[in-house]
């Protein structure tokens, strides 16, 4: 049976891990039980959501539930949220200028929320909380280079750093730099089962569960992924996930060294996640024999046909089901007639 709200799933009468009735367990034991429930469920889709999803909705809750308590807001059950706190929940965001991407995912999350407890419909739009459009406008195209080489990173040097503190992590940012995996992707990979040919099946830990094939074309990606088949067969399940660990664990520790060194926006002005923007722009140009925008391309000798070619086959390998979503690695696509190439 499809249940679409806590009140009609047997959790709220006493069918869950605590063995007690919703409305009695403390608002932070119902938040559990709400992600049990409900937390895999996409909110519109017969799908499952991405295990980085289901952490947001967690993560999410708590930091309502606290930023409620910060604004006099003492919130004994889940199901009493109201049109009060919601106005109290977005004011904080605007007090804390967050970014629009930010309040976009905050602001489906909550929709996700208020749909969980029978009060879909609550959340209204930004502009009903006096929130402009700049303030909650995603974007999905890059302005600026965000790769590590476009930022004058030299990654060996720093892949070696990571390696001087833990050869996991290393070994991840290599396959995020050679195969533009995720890192969790990367962390989840069974390298000596994916490996096949010149193909990489990346089918552990995707985004939204969905496999994909990525080339294995040159020998430097055919020496890493050597060199990872090296370091996971000492682990259980042959991943990069070490013994003794959990993937919540080994994703902590990599984060961990990953700041140690220096990884990060405050520091170097990258993310990890810079790796895969540089695959994505190097492909790009490997395909399409031009630069991508945020690398100064598309000038007068910019060819349409190549650069749709081009961004399918990025859209590909990144596990993007929209051609479109590669703007937001390689920048917006030139408008307007092809230029003819003599």
């Amino acid at each position: 049976m499809k249940y679409t709200t806590i009140h009609a799933h047997p959790a709220f009468k006493g069918e869950n891990r605590y063995q007690a009735k919703f409305q009695v367990l403390d608002i932070r034991k119902q938040i559990t039980v709400l992600i049990d429930v409900f937390g895999k469920k996409h909110m519109a889709r017969e799908k499952i959501v991405s295990n980085a999803t289901q952490k947001k909705r967690i993560d999410m809750l708590h930091h309502f539930i606290d930023q409620l308590k910060a604004r006099g807001f003492h919130l004994k059950r889940i199901t009493n949220l109201d049109s009060r706190h919601v106005q109290a929940i977005i004011s904080s965001w605007k007090d804390d200028a967050l970014g629009a991407a930010t309040i976009s995912t905050y602001f489906s999350l909550m929709r996700w929320l208020v749909q969980c407890i029978g009060k879909a419909g609550m959340v209204m739009e930004p502009n009903v909380y006096g929130l402009t459009k700049d303030e909650t406008a995603r974007t999905y195209v890059a302005s600026r280079d965000k790769s590590w080489s476009g930022n004058g990173i030299d990654r060996p040097e720093i892949i070696a750093a990571v390696q001087n503190e833990d050869p996991y992590p290393a070994m991840c940012l290599e396959l995020m730099d050679r195969f533009g995996l995720r890192l969790q992707e990367a962390i989840m990979i069974r390298p000596a089962i994916a490996w096949v040919g010149d193909s990489l099946n990346i089918v552990d830990g995707t985004k939204g569960g969905r496999p994909r094939v990525v080339p294995v074309r040159t020998q430097k990606q055919r020496d890493v992924l050597s060199r990872a088949i090296a370091l996971a067969s000492s682990t259980f399940q042959q991943s990069l996930v070490p013994q003794g660990k959990n993937l919540k664990q080994a994703l902590q520790r990599a984060y961990y060294i990953f700041k140690k060194v220096g990884i990060t926006k405050a520091t170097m002005n990258i993310t990890p996640h810079g790796l895969r923007h540089g695959y994505a722009n190097d492909r790009y140009e490997d395909e399409s024999g031009m630069a991508s925008t945020v690398r100064g391309g598309h000038g007068e000798n910019y060819d349409r046909p190549k650069d749709l070619a081009a961004r399918k086959v990025v859209s590909e390998e990144l596990g993007h089901s929209r051609i479109a979503i590669t703007a937001a690695y390689t920048g917006a696509r030139k408008r307007g007639r092809p230029t003819l190439q003599k």
